[in-house]
């Protein structure tokens, strides 16, 4: 298969660069939503949020097997675009990419501040599980409290 001409190279690697700001901005976006609605709890919300970003992450898959198509393997952005593309195009695209990489770092960060809440609503969950279903606040088939809580109330009532 025959190389894409300079300025058709120019005009995929434009484009892939362009393409990446507006759906590495959308991530941005979604990873914000997402951070609020693990403050807010709502459930559904969160699942809506999830989705939209795994939606979004899709796009950036395919973006990346575009990136992949026109630069050589084991040859990263900065390194093709100083080879193969003229001094008068690379500011534009260095200036593209610099916008990308500071996307990326913005995302990592919400990223692992939603990982951080995500674990601290888990833990919390967890606890509240443990306490709400654990056996010693149980009733047994009469009525009763089973014999952990009953022994720990009458413990309470011997030493008031």
């Amino acid at each position: 298969m025959k190389a894409p001409s300079y300025r058709k190279r120019l005009k995929l690697l434009g484009n892939i660069l362009s393409d990446g700001i507006k759906l590495f901005r959308m991530l941005h976006d979604s990873e914000e939503l997402l951070r609020e609605q693990l403050i807010k709890g709502d459930y559904q919300a969160l699942i809506d949020a999830e989705e939209k970003r795994s939606l979004i992450q899709d796009q950036v898959n395919a973006l990346e097997e575009r990136r992949k198509a026109l630069v050589p393997e084991g040859t990263g952005l900065q390194k093709y675009i100083r080879t193969t593309i003229g001094k008068s195009s690379q500011a534009e695209l260095f200036s593209k990419l610099a916008e990308i990489i500071e996307e990326l770092k913005s995302i990592r960060i919400i990223h692992e501040v939603n990982r951080s809440l995500l674990q601290e609503r888990l833990r919390f969950t967890r606890e509240l599980q443990e306490r709400l279903l654990s056996d010693r606040f149980t009733y047994d088939e009469r009525g009763q409290l089973k014999n952990e809580k009953r022994n720990s109330i009458k413990n309470l009532d011997t030493n008031c």
